[in-house]
């Protein structure tokens, strides 16, 4: 799902990608919390909530981390 979202995430804008990712994460862990009544719903909203995170959230906050880093940052060698 990372790709996915990080060819829309450009497209929507990463703050809206990374909105969208946090709303759907709370989204799924109040529905754990209040609808889970057997064990392969829980299963299936935990790994909603894995795809939602990781695809959503971490794919937002790495492309933003790149477009709002200072300019004088890549041109420094990280040492090894």
């Amino acid at each position: 799902m990372a790709p996915l979202a990080g060819s829309l995430a450009p497209k929507i804008g990463y703050r809206n990608m990374l909105w969208i990712g946090l709303v759907g994460n709370l989204a799924l862990i109040a529905a754990t919390v209040f609808v889970v009544n057997s064990p392969w719903l829980l299963f299936i909203l935990v790994a909603l909530m894995g795809v939602s995170y990781s695809a959503c959230v971490a794919t937002a906050l790495n492309g933003m981390c790149v477009l709002y880093a200072p300019a004088e940052s890549s041109q420094k060698s990280c040492p090894a």
